[in-house]
This record gives C-alpha cells, structure tokens and sequence, in this order.
C-alpha cells in the first residue's frame, strides 16, 4: 500500500518542481523584457529600437538569429532590415537571410498569407537543397494600430521549439495551433 503513495508523491514532487521551472523561466523572461522596454523608451530612433529587438529577443530566446523585415505592400516585397545572430552560430546564419535582402512575398504565400492577417507561426524548416540542418522557426507580423509594418523572424536548433507562453495574452490570438515544434 506505501508504494503506490509513494509514487504519487514522487509524481507530485516532479509537477512541482516542473511548475516552479516553468514559473522562473517567465520570471526571468519578464525581467528581460521589462530591460527591453527601458532600452527602447530611451530611444526614438526606430533602428535603434528595432536592432535592440532584434539582439535581445536572440538572446532572451536562447536563439540562433533573430532579423526584422520591413514590407512593401505595393510591390509585394519584404526587406531584411536589423539582424543578430549569436557568435556561436554565424556559420548556421550565414545561410540564412541577410540584412538588405529582398523577398518576393509570392514565393512563400502562405508563410506572407498568414503574417498578412496578422498571425503568428511557427514551424519546422526542412530544406533538402541545403546542406545546412533544419531548424524551427518563429515568425511573427509586426503590428501598429493601423497596419501590418513587417515581420519578425526567429530561428533555434531543430531540437529546440518555441515555447508559446513566451507570448501575452493579445499575442496569443493570433497564434493558431501553437504548440512545441520539435524537428525529427
């Protein structure tokens, strides 16, 4: 009779702690956010705000790289703007796009389709062509009150995912079956 109590407290034990991990992770995340914030209240330079972003959110994130692209609706373009990339992995982002490139939004319109209407994704990019590993990405719109501006894309190791609590209650809407994307 003692050990089927004495799995469960085991059990419970490893739920508490699990819960006490995950609730240090988003303390430390909003820690992090709230030095962002300040960084970018003390600024009205826009690319200054936006290549703060960009190295924080890669940092923060535990990311490989972190760009911010800029759209033009009229031509159906996106144009890589800010980028940071964590020394140890400039190999891995040297494949991937770089600051002053363009994208045709027709290329890719589902990935334009959903940021378009405002949706954050993420996925797992497995690429045959390349000789470089797949990775899971993250990409999101960036919004004002009036329009969608661009977007923002993150990528980790194939073994890593996104974790969607990262994302307020606002962002969270957008996110359609956002669950842990793990590449095999």
């Amino acid at each position: 009779m003692q050990l089927p109590l004495e799995r469960l407290n085991m059990e419970l034990e490893r739920q508490v702690q699990e819960r006490i991990a995950q609730l240090q992770q988003a303390l430390d995340f909003e820690v992090r956010l709230k030095g962002i914030t300040e960084q970018i209240r003390n600024s009205l330079d826009e690319s200054q705000i936006l290549q703060v972003v960009v190295q924080e959110l890669t940092l923060v994130l535990g990311a490989i790289c972190c760009h911010t692209a800029s759209y033009n609706l009229e031509s159906a373009t996106s144009t890589v703007r800010y980028q940071y990339t964590t020394s140890e992995y400039e190999t891995i982002a040297s494949s991937l796009l770089s600051v002053g490139q363009v994208v045709f939004m027709n290329a890719f319109p589902e990935v334009y389709r959903q940021l378009l209407q405002g949706e954050h994704f993420q996925f797992c990019e497995i690429d045959v062509s390349t000789v470089r590993k797949p990775l899971a990405i993250l990409a999101c719109p960036i919004i004002d009150n009036q329009a969608i501006l661009g977007d923002l894309w993150l990528f980790k190791q194939k073994t890593d995912a996104f974790n969607p609590g990262f994302l307020t209650k606002p962002e969270k809407k957008g996110v359609k079956n956002c669950q842990n994307v793990y590449c095999t």
